[in-house]
């Protein structure tokens, strides 16, 4: 169990500070996965694609600064929470169910 705190704590703390900076509320969406989770990918700079996350449901905000948070549900296995900036970085979100 205690390896869940800090990761935990970590998305509470982002969560509670991150909106304040980010602007105004500009689209909001959820995404549940099928059975085996989804994937998060990301594309870098250089174009290759990376995993960066997996879930059982993706949430997506986006802000009017151009910052998108995405909170990855894994149920009993926690939460992780995954900031951009608005530096235009395309994610991919496989093995959704809607």
């Amino acid at each position: 169990m205690k390896q869940y705190i800090f990761p935990i704590v970590i998305s509470l703390l982002c969560s509670l500070s991150f909106p304040t900076n980010a602007g105004n509320l500009v689209s909001e969406s959820e995404h549940k996965c099928k059975f085996n989770g989804c994937q998060i990918r990301c594309a870098n700079k250089q174009g290759e694609w990376k995993t960066v996350g997996t879930a059982k449901k993706v949430k997506i905000t986006i802000f009017s600064s151009g910052v998108t948070r995405l909170i990855l549900d894994n149920g009993f296995d926690g939460i992780q929470t995954l900031v951009m900036g608005g530096s235009g970085y395309i994610c991919s979100i496989e093995n959704q169910q809607d």
